[in-house]
């Protein structure tokens, strides 16, 4: 099947997608890009773009396997309440990348090949393997005070690679909301 099939199939199948998750995933990434572009050699800018990389890959793995709750009632002030409504993944393979996108494999293999394919065509890698590779950015890079040796410095040459991963991510999603 074409990436524009694939697409097309997506579009109608999610274009419902109200999702709290992907509002965030965006956040994450935008913050994350300004980072980038400003991003030097110092270490302190490097293990924040991380975790908002990492984080932003996951919430956008997530964002499509949701389960929308009903509204309840939240006090506000003493003038009304608010409702709010419950979100939530079944995608539930903790913070391993490579397993969140697994999960579409037999969840949505339309969807699975779509991020392949617009992987391959943005990158001209295999997503399979670097989201195998930097399947545990977001908890290596939030807990890096807990590293000692190499692992430390686990990811510092490959930030660009994390950053065009997740910006394919953010460009693949994006791209079945811009109809």
């Amino acid at each position: 099947m074409l990436i524009e099939d694939l697409k097309a199939t997506l579009v109608v199948r999610y274009s419902w997608l109200d999702s709290e998750i992907l509002t965030h995933a965006n956040s994450y990434y935008l913050t994350a890009s300004t980072i980038y572009e400003t991003l030097d050699d110092q270490v302190h800018s490097l293990y924040p773009l991380l975790t908002l990389l990492g984080l932003s890959a996951e919430l956008f793995l997530k964002a499509f396997s949701l389960t929308v709750g009903e509204l309840f009632s939240v006090p506000a002030t003493s003038k009304g309440s608010l409702l709010k409504k419950t979100v939530s993944t079944s995608n539930r393979n903790s913070h391993n990348l490579g397993k969140l996108l697994r999960h579409y494999s037999t969840r949505d293999n339309d969807l699975y090949c779509y991020l392949i394919l617009r992987y391959k065509d943005d990158t001209g890698r295999a997503l399979q393997e670097d989201l195998s590779d930097y399947s545990m950015v977001f908890v290596d890079a939030r807990y890096i005070f807990e590293c000692d040796g190499p692992t430390k410095r686990k990811y510092s040459s490959d930030v660009s690679v994390i950053f065009y991963l997740v910006q394919s991510l953010y460009n693949s999603v994006t791209a079945l909301y811009q109809n």
